[in-house]
């Protein structure tokens, strides 16, 4: 999610199932404190995008190796985590929409009042899922 100092990346966050804390959905351009929410609020990451491995035969990297993707020996860039099957099915109500579009749809859904109260129940139990 945020391979080297230079990655610039969004993730959507959100605690897990057993914590105490009511469901609490956020979005971090850094890397988060796992129990943000609380002790035993184990938090679930959904980055914008991936990043490739960049050096797979350094089995043993440094502790401060930058590993950022933009260097020369990197195999690709970032691939967006909004796949085209989803994209295709949002074009399918508005040709305009982009991928960005999605992800921050997604994001505001998870915030909505409404989305919170009606899956309640569901969000102790699983992972936030965005209705059809």
């Amino acid at each position: 999610m945020f391979p080297g100092t230079n990655a610039e990346n969004l993730a959507i966050g959100c605690n897990g199932v057993g914590g105490s804390a009511p469901f609490t959905p956020f979005v971090s351009a850094d890397v988060p404190d796992l129990v943000l929410v609380g002790a035993g609020n184990a938090m679930h990451f959904f980055p914008r995008y991936v990043y490739p491995v960049a050096d797979q035969h350094n089995a043993n990297p440094g502790l401060f190796d930058d590993g950022d993707p933009t260097r020369a020996d990197s195999a690709s860039g970032p691939t967006h985590n909004v796949t085209d099957h989803a994209l295709g099915l949002y074009r399918s109500i508005d040709a305009t929409i982009e991928k960005d579009d999605i992800f921050f749809y997604v994001y505001g859904i998870l915030h909505s009042p409404d989305y919170r109260t009606a899956f309640a129940a569901d969000l102790k139990k699983s992972l936030p899922r965005i209705p059809q």
